[in-house]
């Protein structure tokens, strides 16, 4: 590749001049993006910022379940968090209120019973 020729997105293929794609707007990932300092951040970051995403996408989950339905479907993703995000969210609050709950079920008796 020549040193001269500019970066390209990977997604439309228009050239990059900054952090974020000006087509597209797709972000360039670089290493940082990439580390588990970076992931670990963002993750206690969504958990308590009390004006994010997060807690706007439960309380509108438990108030209205088909508006987050309707406003992904519509194309209005801005607010609210990512339904795969919205998943590893609810299956790590479900492992960590396991042991006081009465769903709870220790290792040895699921392997004897």
């Amino acid at each position: 590749m020549d040193s001269n020729s500019p970066i390209l997105c990977k997604s439309c293929q228009s050239p990059l001049t900054g952090k974020y794609c000006s087509a597209c707007g797709e972000q360039v990932l670089d290493k940082e993006l990439r580390s588990l300092s970076y992931l670990f951040k963002n993750l206690l970051e969504v958990l308590v910022n009390f004006d994010g995403k997060l807690w706007k996408t439960f309380l509108t989950l438990l108030a209205y379940p088909g508006k987050l339905e309707y406003f992904f479907h519509i194309g209005k993703r801005v607010d609210y968090l990512k339904p795969v995000t919205m998943f590893f969210m609810v299956n790590i609050m479900f492992v960590m209120a396991s042991p006081i709950s009465d769903f709870y079920v220790n290792y040895y008796d699921q392997m004897h019973l």
